[in-house]
């Protein structure tokens, strides 16, 4: 069994809807859902939108290498209405974003996947999530938990935590 850590976001529609879909569609296409973090509302990283984003992280263990993952997120992504990751190179709002964080002790990097995330260390949205989930995690390559990647980041940008948003128990 894989141990994997995904973040997931939203922030179009019915954001909560979304995030619930993402988590749903997880457990019953990837993997078992170990934990899930609050949800985060966060300013959009990279490009401007009116909507701010809901972000959360969960980890999970699955049987799937790391591309079996990568093809069922964005199949999920697809199914909740993602119709483009970017357009001319520039980020946009989305109704599901999911992206694999961090798996075991794995460094991979290949034309369409990259474990760690290569931007995961700079983006609070990620690392404070991350940190209520596994703060021990140690990151591949690193000797580095995710706990001190957290304390070292130097990202600034809104984050305030739901206190009265609720996703359905996994």
């Amino acid at each position: 069994m894989h141990k994997v850590i995904l973040s997931l976001g939203s922030n179009i529609e019915d954001r909560m809807q979304h995030l619930d879909f993402g988590l749903a569609s997880i457990k019953k296409k990837i993997g078992n859902i170990i934990k899930v973090s609050s949800i985060y509302e966060t300013d959009p990283l990279g490009f401007e939108s009116n909507c701010r984003f809901y972000n959360l992280c969960v980890s999970i263990e699955s049987i799937l290498n790391p591309f079996e993952i990568l093809n069922n997120i964005q199949n999920i992504e697809l199914e909740a209405g993602r119709t483009h990751k970017s357009k001319n190179n520039i980020y946009q709002s989305r109704t599901l974003d999911i992206d694999i964080i961090l798996m075991d002790n794995i460094t991979l990097k290949s034309e369409n996947l990259s474990i760690p995330h290569p931007h995961f260390s700079t983006r609070k949205f990620v690392l404070v999530p991350m940190n209520e989930i596994c703060p021990d995690f140690i990151v591949a390559n690193t000797n580095k938990t995710v706990a001190e990647f957290l304390n070292d980041c130097r990202d600034f940008s809104y984050i305030k935590r739901l206190d009265s948003a609720t996703i359905n128990n996994y």
